[in-house]
């Protein structure tokens, strides 16, 4: 009984672990572009 509650709770968690890095990834891609804009208007202007 208690083993079906944990594995319920630890698929749960990977659940909100891959909403988590797919959120990450998301930010650091925008980010990423973001900088990379920055950095070509600081040197083209």
């Amino acid at each position: 009984m208690s083993n079906k509650i944990k594995s319920s709770k630890k698929q749960r968690f990977v659940k909100q672990d891959k909403e988590d890095n797919r959120k990450f990834l998301a930010i650091l891609a925008i980010a990423t572009v973001l900088l990379m804009v920055l950095m070509y208007l600081i040197f083209v202007g």
